[in-house]
């Protein structure tokens, strides 16, 4: 089978869970004998060629323009590509995620598209009972309702989503996410005193609510410390999400806190073997 992946974070830049899963998926699918190509749309510096091979998957990155709206172009771009392909023969299947509807407004194609529900702008809102911007919520139902298909990582985000977006069809399937084992057993002695967090620094990771709740710990545990693995998100005000990690602590507390940015995985492999709890 020949699968084409919608997938604007792409490894090795700084990516987050839907640039992990399209990577673990795309190279073992490509080992059991299909045929893999990712297509997205990134920032200008993001620090990956514009084209490549990983494992056999072939990844081209598609490069957002810088005026006002570069995003519309980017949008026509990618589904041109994608068009192109179908139309050619050279693709079966195209898979793209709901978040922010990348499917929106597509005609129809020759191929079947699936939707991935990894969780959604709007789904993660209803979760948080927060507003969602407009355009945001129209893009992602436009393109839940185009798919030809969709699947869910879990029942509870195929119920949620359908609910959120008021959604007719089942969840064709629900696809777990695949995880890739470690190579190498973990380190034998671990640290009696490190918790490692894993994942964008946003809100609806937790990590606002595990820094917040650090005091607490270290009132049992003077010495733990917290090592924190993953890119940098925004506040609600628009500032770093780190810089405002970093303000909610104490003074007495900001030393055992440590930022370490997005990392290889192979570090945070080892990052968690060393850990008592992640």
């Amino acid at each position: 089978m020949r699968v084409c992946f919608l997938c604007n974070e792409y490894p090795p830049g700084p990516h987050g869970g839907i640039g992990t899963l399209t990577q673990v998926l795309g190279r073992a699918l490509v080992r059991a004998g299909h045929e893999i190509r990712v297509v997205g749309v990134y920032p200008r510096d993001y620090p990956a060629p514009d084209y490549e091979r990983d494992e056999g998957v072939r990844v081209w990155r598609l490069r957002l323009a810088a005026h006002r709206f570069g995003w519309v172009v980017a949008r026509y771009r990618l589904f041109q590509h994608v068009r192109g392909w179908s139309r050619g023969g050279e693709i079966d299947l195209v898979e793209v995620p709901d978040y922010e509807g990348w499917a929106a407004g597509w005609p129809g194609l020759p191929v079947p598209v699936v939707g991935r529900l990894s969780g959604s702008v709007a789904y993660f809102a209803g979760e948080l009972r927060r507003r969602v911007r407009r355009p945001t919520l129209w893009l992602e139902a436009a393109s839940l309702r185009r798919v030809d298909f969709w699947c869910s990582e879990s029942k509870y985000m195929a119920e949620k989503t359908r609910s959120v977006f008021k959604l007719s069809s089942e969840c064709g399937a629900v696809l777990y996410n695949p995880v890739e084992l470690p190579s190498r057993s973990p380190l034998e002695v671990r640290s009696w005193n490190q918790v490692v967090y894993a994942g964008t620094l946003t809100p609806k990771k937790g990590i606002v609510s595990l820094v917040k709740c650090w005091a607490r710990v270290r009132k049992t545990c003077d010495a733990a410390e917290l090592h924190v693995f993953g890119k940098d998100g925004r506040a609600q005000d628009g500032q770093s999400m780190q810089s405002f990690l970093q303000a909610q602590l104490a003074a007495s507390d900001r030393d055992s806190v440590h930022f370490h940015g997005h990392v290889a995985l192979e570090t945070l492999l080892e990052a968690f073997g060393r850990a008592r709890a992640a």
